[in-house]
């Protein structure tokens, strides 16, 4: 099974959002910047939580939740007002607006605006995008024609597609998993937003040594073909099926039945049959396991605000037996589900001369007898 892997990058995601002109302080979306199903969208976005300092760091309001639709004002209730002497404030905004886990800390100065102890739902189905802006405005400048928040997206998104173009076999498959991977972290969202590399690249940081194995399966099972389709549980999730984790440098597996170094890898619940019906995968010696996890490792750098698009290609080989730390029996390397493509050497034998001499004599007597 062949891999491949496709980062697409964030600056067509980032999303605007402006103060709108009127008594109270609102926000209204841009349409400007139209990106995929799975984030967070200006086509989308229903609400998201600001908070506003003024420049002595004192709490204009915090955590006030804007709600609204696309095209229209996004409103807060109760409402709040720019203040009348044309004092700037200082705006941190983010989504979602409930079930991120951690602590939030927002505040005026630079590198104290933190979340701490971040984990994704270890449902994928579940997971969500997590957006951030941060802007400056007041009264003067600001009351007719809003103040941008350039929203960005902290996580990493990853889809999972296979394909098959063999046609001596049929796969099936029935879910997936994306195993291995660190599974909490703190985030500066001042770094995150920031325009220098550097300070980008270590945005997140104290990963936690313990990983997480993420997991989706579904009832209806994916017929894979000649082109590449998603295997992400889109009908039963909140968004469109796609896993949404923390950035980090993936070590792959080593290919090792207990996975000695705890690598990453993407499995695969299929089930593997010839085109005339014989079973390959799993084998049912007693005759109920109809499905099993094949893995490939992956050793990908993910950055924040990409998304990563994995195409495994079962054209030609499905993979190894998903690692299992608890019974490796024994603790080696894992031999693939498929060897080889069959090849046959042809040796055509000559033919063999067998002369033979008919007997042409007529012999009268002989069938005279015969009467």
């Amino acid at each position: 099974m062949a891999v491949a892997a496709i980062a697409m990058a964030s600056c067509s995601q980032d999303e605007t959002i402006g103060i709108n002109e009127g008594k109270g302080i609102g926000f209204r979306t841009s349409a400007d910047n139209l990106t995929r199903g799975a984030e967070i969208t200006t086509n989308n976005i229903e609400e998201f939580n600001v908070s506003a300092f003024d420049p002595t760091g004192a709490t204009y309001f915090k955590e006030a939740k804007f709600t609204g639709k696309q095209g229209e004002a996004y409103i807060s209730d109760p409402l709040y007002y720019w203040p009348g002497d044309d004092t700037q404030l200082t705006f941190r905004a983010y989504a979602p607006t409930t079930g991120i886990s951690g602590t939030m800390t927002l505040a005026l100065d630079d590198n104290n605006n933190t979340l701490t102890s971040f984990s994704p739902k270890d449902n994928i189905a579940e997971q969500v995008d997590l957006i951030y802006a941060t802007a400056t405005g007041k009264k003067s400048t600001n009351e007719a024609n809003g103040v941008k928040l350039d929203f960005k997206h902290m996580l990493s998104q990853i889809e999972i597609k296979a394909k098959n173009d063999n046609k001596g076999y049929v796969y099936k498959v029935k879910g997936v998993k994306i195993a291995y991977i660190k599974k909490q972290g703190n985030l500066n969202f001042d770094k995150a937003v920031s325009e220098t590399a550097t300070e980008k690249e270590n945005a997140w940081s104290n990963l936690s040594d313990d990983k997480a194995i993420y997991t989706v399966q579904y009832d209806t099972e994916i017929t894979l073909g000649e082109e590449a389709v998603t295997i992400m549980d889109k009908e039963n999730s909140k968004a469109n099926g796609n896993a949404m984790l923390i950035p980090q440098q993936l070590t792959a597996w080593d290919g090792t039945a207990g996975n000695t170094n705890s690598g990453a890898y993407l499995a695969v619940l299929v089930n593997v049959e010839t085109k005339d019906g014989a079973q390959v995968h799993p084998k049912k010696d007693d005759g109920t396991e109809e499905y099993a996890w094949v893995a490939v490792g992956i050793g990908t750098k993910w950055e924040m605000g990409n998304k990563y698009i994995y195409t495994l290609d079962f054209s030609e080989g499905a993979g190894k037996p998903e690692p299992d730390p608890e019974n490796p029996e024994p603790n080696e390397p894992v031999d693939p589900i498929l060897g080889g493509p069959i090849k046959f050497t042809v040796e055509v034998a000559k033919w063999i001369d067998k002369d033979q001499t008919p007997d042409l004599s007529w012999d009268a007597d002989k069938d005279d007898t015969d009467d």
